[in-house]
């Protein structure tokens, strides 16, 4: 059954909202703080915390080795493609929904809980495994959500403070889609 475009936008901005209140109320069952502090720091970190993840992309999509290759042509068929149209405002609020519900729920809740329980280094690996098992889509994909969950981990884990992996996650998020949305050859692009 093929889903309308504006229909499956729209789902995902709702899943994505909805993280974030079921990240609150696991928070309050759990007594696990959540701690987000806002400030100029912060934001000046998460932006450049997203430099590094950025340029990956882009030096990776250029790469041509054929598992790189592989990887981005079944982005291009099975990601991009359903993006495809979107507007710029539409993958922005999906980019904040997913920084903010994603990180409160895997580094705030899930990450903190896990190294308060096996401490630092485990709790760190396992959500991040988490985190990848739950953007399984493919095996690579999946690697590449994991590593990407450890970085995400990593800045969390340093500053104490949620906001700068949610500036990041959010940043990254919509820039990728906006590069590969540009980026993906032609072909791709009729095959939604």
């Amino acid at each position: 059954m093929h889903i309308p475009r504006i229909n499956f936008l729209t789902l995902i901005m709702l899943f994505e909202g909805a993280l974030l209140p079921l990240s609150l109320l696991l928070s309050w069952l759990l007594d696990i703080p959540l701690t987000l502090s806002p400030g100029g720091l912060s934001i000046l970190m998460g932006v450049l915390g997203t430099l590094p993840i950025w340029g990956l992309l882009v030096w990776a999509r250029s790469l041509r080795l054929s598992p790189v290759e592989e990887f981005f042509s079944w982005v291009d068929r099975n990601i991009v493609s359903l993006f495809r149209g979107a507007t710029g405002w539409q993958i922005a609020v999906i980019a904040l929904l997913a920084g903010l519900g994603e990180e409160m729920l895997f580094r705030g809740i899930i990450q903190q809980g896990l190294q308060g329980w096996l401490g630092p280094w485990p709790g760190l690996l396992l959500a991040s495994f988490v985190f990848g098992a739950a953007h399984w889509v493919s095996r690579t994909y999946m690697v590449f959500a994991c590593l990407m969950g450890l970085y995400l981990g990593l800045l969390y884990w340093r500053t104490d403070n949620l906001l700068v992996p949610i500036i990041v996650h959010a940043l990254y998020d919509f820039i990728a889609l906006r590069l590969l949305l540009r980026q993906a050859p032609v072909a791709s692009q009729d095959s939604a």
